[in-house]
């Protein structure tokens, strides 16, 4: 098993799967079929059968006769749209066709990553190797009082005089638009409210009883920390469907680049003036 693991992993193995799934799509469109005369368009029963499976896709139920027949009129006419086309060199520099044809190429690859399902061993390697991606951030809950931008030591005192005895938030500080309470917030939240720089300083005020005062960017604040859970690592179970989709898509950036370097060494790259 682990033999057949690391040749999994080796690059090559990936590139002849890859060359496989082209010549099975080639096949099936027809291209692994012996080439026609430049003016003869075959009609295959593989091409049949692919229009036939994309009608049903769209329109849940058989094509008829007479609707595969306009089906198979249909591929004719861009058939010869698409030869003429080329034979006048329209698709030369045209970044739309170049674009989508290395999309379709890349998507092969992607699909062959898209039916692999990784096995726990080789799961749980890449969700500790990754696990920055997994983690939950920090999070806290915080209550405030805003005192305006430059209050009085005399000001500040008599707040949090009055708060420790027991005094509601709304009676005690200035009038602001800010929330009175920001609860399970994370550090995007908290910054982008107070400003940059709001929950480190949190972080550092103990829990539980007020404290002040704490500069924001809109003054300063008396602050009651009420809740504060720091960033955790969820266990992998919790994760999983994202961390498949995110191996299937390491494993298909890693297809395309293998295939890639396979075919760039059998081209020659001259520069002007060589």
């Amino acid at each position: 098993m682990n033999a057949l693991r690391r040749l999994w992993r080796e690059p090559l193995v990936h590139f002849l799967l890859i060359g496989a799934l082209i010549f099975v799509a080639l096949d099936l469109t027809g291209g692994g079929e012996e080439e026609a005369p430049p003016n003869e368009i075959r009609i295959t029963e593989a091409l049949r059968d692919r229009l036939a499976a994309n009608f049903q896709a769209v329109w849940q139920r058989p094509a008829t006769d007479e609707e595969m027949e306009a089906l198979v009129e249909a591929h004719i006419r861009e058939e010869i749209l698409v030869r003429e086309a080329l034979a006048l060199g329209l698709d030369s520099g045209d970044p739309v066709i170049r674009q989508r044809l290395t999309q379709k190429l890349a998507f092969l690859t992607s699909s062959m990553a898209a039916s692999t399902t990784p096995d726990d061993e080789t799961l749980t390697a890449f969700f500790e190797e990754n696990s920055e991606l997994y983690t939950l951030p920090a999070r806290l809950s915080v209550d405030h009082v805003y005192l305006g931008e430059t209050p009085s030591a005399e000001a500040v005192g008599a707040a949090l005089e009055a708060l420790e005895a027991g005094a509601l938030p709304a009676e005690v500080g200035q009038p602001t638009r800010l929330p009175a309470r920001v609860a399970d917030a994370t550090v995007y939240y908290v910054d982008r409210v107070f400003g940059e720089g709001m929950f480190a300083t949190l972080e550092e005020v103990p829990e539980g009883v007020w404290h002040g005062p704490v500069q924001s960017g809109f003054g300063l604040h008396i602050v009651r920390v009420t809740d504060r859970r720091g960033a955790t690592l969820p266990p992998l179970d919790a994760a999983r469907d994202s961390v498949i989709a995110d191996w299937r898509q390491e494993q298909a950036e890693g297809l395309r680049n293998a295939a890639y370097e396979k075919l760039r060494a059998q081209y020659a790259v001259v520069e002007d003036g060589e």
